[in-house]
């Protein structure tokens, strides 16, 4: 599964034999879809109508939840499952279905500039699914949901369970968040306000938190954070050097 933003950067992410590529422009979200078998490329492609400017677009990273798409626009993010029919046979790929389920239309009360899932996500097993994300605003504080759902027997998922989370003490646009990839339990972000904070989330039921746990100072706007896969005490973060700017 592949992810390509305005910035050409792209996100590598494994899953089976099929690359799905998510494109966006004005209102529209392009699903490109190619799967490779013995003889060539197929390729499909279907489109989300979603009626608002699409700031951004990301798939989950993780094996449990990697269907799962969001889009975010002027003041809400709008999550997707991608659904395939795995019943045909290889050499029948160009002939399967590709879908989507409409899962959650999230306010965010400010235009939705970044986000990040956590791996707490879930959608592989059971009938519970659970659905957590970070989502960054132009109001530059970060707002953390995580909503439980119950899949009926017609495969409807119903919401259940929603908490919340508001985060603030960055002092400038939020430019990028990465969750602790093994457990959640932690959250990184960085900022045009030159930091890079890391905020410790041990339980949802602190509603709020206007203080960082570790405050990392860089000497120009912060433009992309990473956790280490294997070692969850390393962070990286990429900022701009301002002084190489014609």
């Amino acid at each position: 599964m592949e992810l390509l933003n305005t910035t050409g950067n792209r996100h590598d992410l494994s899953m089976n034999r099929t690359a799905n590529r998510s494109l966006y422009n004005g209102n529209n979200l392009s699903l490109h879809r190619t799967t490779a078998n013995q003889q060539k490329a197929l390729f499909s492609e279907f489109s989300i109508p979603l009626g608002k400017t699409v700031n951004f677009v990301s798939f989950s990273p993780f094996d449990s939840s990697c269907d799962i798409l969001a889009a975010g626009t002027k003041d809400r993010v709008a999550v997707f499952r991608l659904v395939q029919d795995e019943a045909a046979a290889p050499q029948q790929t160009a002939d399967v279905k590709v879908d989507y389920h409409f899962i959650l239309d999230y306010i965010t009360g400010s235009k939705a500039n970044t986000i990040a899932f956590s791996p707490k996500t879930d959608f592989s097993h059971g009938p519970e699914k659970l659905l957590s994300f970070a989502v960054a605003g132009d109001d530059f504080c970060i707002l953390i949901l995580s909503q439980l759902f119950t899949e009926n027997s017609d495969s409807t998922l119903e919401e259940q369970n929603s908490e919340q989370q508001y985060i603030s003490g960055h002092n400038d646009y939020i430019n990028d968040m990465a969750f602790e990839p093994l457990t959640g339990q932690a959250l990184a972000s960085t900022s045009d306000d030159c930091t890079c904070c890391i905020w410790s989330l041990p339980s949802i039921a602190d509603a709020q938190k206007n203080e960082p746990d570790r405050k990392l100072l860089l000497t120009s706007p912060g433009i992309s954070v990473k956790w280490h896969n294997a070692e969850p005490n390393k962070v990286s973060t990429s900022f701009l050097d301002l002084l190489n700017l014609n």
